[in-house]
């Protein structure tokens, strides 16, 4: 004969999930309304599952609206006042045929409920409803292909991310959006127009933390007075004049692309980089593109060495023009202040006579005495390269001196492949690959164990 099955003993109905009393159903309405409010909002629907009092009570008191996109001026359901519902995020794009003012009813009431992300996205540059920069609840605006109205009234003391693409939008008004918004720590600004008559955008802030700024191809200055920022993006465009970025002291990472203008030689002194440079300490990132070794190169062209050590910088990437004289130069200077440099990345600017080329033997002794090379420097990537005398020269030296070194990468054309191979021969390497995603170069990356 089988055993009995054992019956289960069912638990006490006053018992929870551990021991003692079932404290959770007693919870009255208000206190659990307040919890549900201190909660993110998928936190607060898995407490549904906690019993079954919670079940029924959590969907009814969940007073908020995770996201609502609109493209029409009125709400899907009507927004319930008492008590009232919360939108958390807020998305409107409406159609090419409904003017953009048609909405500004639909912000007062989302204001009305604690709106903490609004977007708003045109099919043109039409203006928005002048109420767009009125609501003191929002932490995230983000404005596409539109016009902000000269006359906006501006109150939103608690934002704290701005995003502009392709927007038209006065001067003045950034410096009211800047001026009230005491807690701005993201703001980008992309493709913006309608700074005013000066042809020049000014950034003036103390508490943005994160900068991305690409202006147009109209804008000729750009000014940066941002002095807590931590992570800096800028582009200038080719009819840009005059650039000043101003120091921040905090700052750890920056990408700095200065385009090729036509009026560089004559006003090259209107580009002064070099304050922001030698304030950054802290530097832990630092990409240079276009032309930026070359405004770099000649403020510092006096000083024989830098006046910063960047003992924090462990990435530098630069685009080098190797027929210059003072850019070698000023790279050199850049490489002895970075004790503690683990990746290099360079790319190669076109050189089309190589005649005009420096000769590595007058460089060769300054880098011996560049300690990063030898003791620290991991990662070596050359782009653009070409099998001449001064970059040949230079892969040769890095693959002999440096000793940490783990992985090389080379980006060349497809016909100096086999001249390639027979410079890194110099250093032998257990593993090697070729990829051909570039049209017509090849990249060839090397490990060392």
């Amino acid at each position: 004969m089988g055993r009995r099955p054992r019956k289960r003993r069912r638990r006490h109905v006053g018992a929870a999930a551990g021991e003692g009393p079932d404290r959770f159903s007693h919870l009255t309405e208000d206190l659990l309304r307040s919890i549900l409010n201190c909660l993110p909002t998928r936190s607060a629907a898995r407490l549904a599952a906690v019993s079954r009092h919670f079940r029924h009570e959590v969907s009814r008191l969940l007073e908020r609206v995770e996201s609502l996109t609109l493209h029409e001026p009125h709400f899907p359901d009507p927004l319930r006042i008492t008590p009232p519902l919360l939108i958390r995020r807020l998305a409107l794009a409406p159609h090419r045929a409904i003017p953009p003012s048609s909405f500004r009813p639909i912000i007062e009431d989302a204001a009305l409920h604690g709106v903490s992300e609004l977007s708003f996205r045109l099919t043109r540059r039409a203006r928005l409803p002048k109420n767009v920069l009125t609501v003191k609840s929002l932490v995230v605006l983000a404005l596409d292909t539109c016009a902000v109205p000269p006359w906006s009234d501006v109150s939103c003391p608690c934002l704290r991310t701005l995003r502009l693409h392709r927007v038209a939008i006065h001067q003045d008004n950034v410096n009211k959006i800047l001026a009230s918004a005491s807690c701005l720590e993201t703001l980008e600004m992309e493709y913006c127009t309608g700074h005013g008559t000066g042809k020049g955008c000014t950034v003036e802030s103390s508490s943005v933390k994160n900068l991305v700024f690409r202006p147009t191809l109209k804008l000729e200055g750009t000014v940066i007075r941002a002095s807590g920022l931590r992570v800096l993006t800028l582009y200038t465009r080719s009819r840009a004049k005059s650039l000043e970025l101003a120091p921040a002291p905090e700052i750890r990472k920056v990408y700095l692309h200065i385009s090729k203008s036509k009026s560089m030689k004559k006003s090259m002194e209107s580009f002064r980089v070099r304050p922001f440079l030698d304030a950054a300490v802290k530097l832990e990132c630092l990409t240079l593109r276009g032309h930026a070794m070359k405004v770099l190169s000649y403020e510092y062209e006096k000083n024989p060495k830098l006046t910063v050590m960047f003992q924090d910088l462990r990435i530098l990437s630069v685009s080098l023009n190797l027929s210059s004289e003072q850019e070698p130069v000023f790279l050199l200077k850049l490489l002895e202040s970075c004790p503690n440099l683990q990746k290099f990345i360079l790319s190669a600017a076109e050189t089309d006579n190589g005649s005009d080329l420096p000769r590595f033997t007058d460089h060769k002794d300054r880098l011996a005495s560049i300690s990063c090379l030898t003791t620290s420097l991991e990662q070596f990537k050359f782009l653009g390269f070409k099998p001449q005398e001064y970059q040949r020269e230079l892969i040769v030296y890095l693959l002999t001196v440096a000793k940490q070194l783990k992985k090389v990468g080379v980006e060349f054309d497809k016909s100096q492949l086999a001249a390639v191979k027979q410079i890194l021969s110099v250093r032998t390497s257990p593993i090697e690959r070729t990829s051909t995603k570039y049209k017509r170069n090849y990249y060839l990356e090397l490990e060392y164990s």
